[in-house]
């Protein structure tokens, strides 16, 4: 059961907050640490971690409300430090690599500070980019999109920002649109090309700046979208029925399989492979429930519910995974409640933090450190979930 605690308490300290009650086995106890906001009024759910524990984040001027700066959290031996990168402005989407660098709009522009917080490059300007965020790696090399497709209004050409240069991949093989979503630390890009040319028309594309390959989906078959991409140049897709999700490599594509109900999915914007391989998403059951999974070398994992109902895609959600193999992600409690989980060897666990309006995961480095935020009366406020025991 979780330890209902004073909403203050929860607000101005660092709390130990044990798993709900499961299987009979120790639940891992969590440390919940609130970051500090450096005299702004609250702060975004839009979050990233690095694995060193550094996050980067938005957070609220207290006289301009709607207007957010750009912060860097760094951990110390008693808390969190807050470094303001930018100034107050609209909201865009930040990222953090393992170095320290933080990506984010500065004015005009979208920009990278160092971790000393200097601003050391300009990629281009905010109006440059498609819908799609751009991201980038430890190499600080950034992928984006732009342009605009003739009737999709999705973007055209791919490009692939680095310090030393920029590479750009515009419409292949006379394709409506394209779109390039994930970047990893080998510097491939994956996306999906739409209504090209060549059948099957619809696939998937690596891009390393140079060359471009196309993945199309097991047996040769259309994509619906590409998802993620590991180090090991493992991409994830999901098939042209969007109910079958697929791993490619060295041009061989695989089904992974599904929870026994004949479908199978994972999010568009979100991670789904580890370094090691492992894929996350949803499945349906046999039963017809909807349940998140972990693949792993062959065999898919049933992750489970906190104890609702998960019938439909609003019931649960995968936000995340780890290279130790935990998942974070939401599920319905048995009261009906959306509360996010943290599954890891084969226990799911309730981080609600109880009293707040909401509660909110979205991210999990390997440290197993989870970032996110709650929402009370007050407003939304980051925090830093760690685990304290195995």
């Amino acid at each position: 059961m979780t330890r209902r605690l004073p909403l203050s308490l929860v607000l101005c300290t660092t709390l130990v907050l044990p798993a709900l009650a499961g299987p009979a086995h120790a639940a891992p106890a969590f440390r919940v640490t609130d970051l500090p906001l450096g005299g702004d009024r609250s702060a975004l759910s839009v979050l990233d971690i690095n694995e060193r524990g550094q996050i980067a984040g938005l957070t609220e001027s207290p006289s301009a409300p709607g207007r957010y700066r750009v912060v860097r959290w760094d951990p110390t031996p008693s808390g969190y430090t807050v470094t303001p990168l930018s100034d107050y402005q609209e909201q865009y989407p930040v990222k953090i690599n393992d170095r320290g660098d933080v990506m984010g709009r500065a004015g005009d522009d979208i920009v990278i500070w160092d971790r000393a917080g200097t601003r050391v490059a300009t990629v281009a300007p905010v109006g440059t980019f498609s819908a799609f965020p751009p991201v980038f790696n430890n190499r600080r090399q950034v992928l984006y999109s732009h342009g605009s497709g003739d009737l999709s209004g999705l973007p055209t050409t791919a490009v692939l920002w680095s310090p030393e240069g920029t590479s750009e991949l515009d419409r292949p093989d006379g394709t409506t649109s394209m779109f390039a979503i994930k970047l990893n630390e080998r510097g491939v890009a994956l996306g999906t090309i739409l209504a090209g040319r060549t059948p099957p028309h619809r696939t998937g594309f690596r891009w390393n700046g140079t060359a471009m390959t196309r993945i199309p989906a097991p047996g040769g078959q259309a994509v619906a979208f590409m998802v993620d991409i590991n180090d090991r140049n493992q991409a994830v897709g999901v098939g042209p029925t969007e109910g079958r999700v697929f791993v490619e490599q060295d041009g061989r594509a695989r089904d992974i399989g599904d929870l026994g109900g004949g479908w199978s999915r994972t999010d568009f914007f979100l991670p789904a492979i580890n370094a090691r391989g492992q894929i996350t998403g949803l499945s349906r059951t046999a039963s017809g429930e909807i349940h998140p999974f972990l693949w792993t070398a062959g065999r898919m994992t049933d992750l489970g519910t906190l104890g609702g109902p998960t019938t439909d895609l609003s019931d649960t959600a995968i936000t995340d995974l780890n290279d130790r193999g935990q998942v974070i992600g939401l599920s319905r409690t048995s009261a009906g409640e959306r509360h996010p989980f943290l599954w890891t060897a084969g226990r799911m666990q309730d981080l609600h933090i109880a009293g707040s309006r909401n509660t909110e995961v979205v991210e999990i480095n390997g440290l197993g450190q989870a970032v996110g935020s709650i929402t009370t009366e007050t407003g939304t406020r980051p925090v830093v979930w760690t685990t304290t025991t195995p």
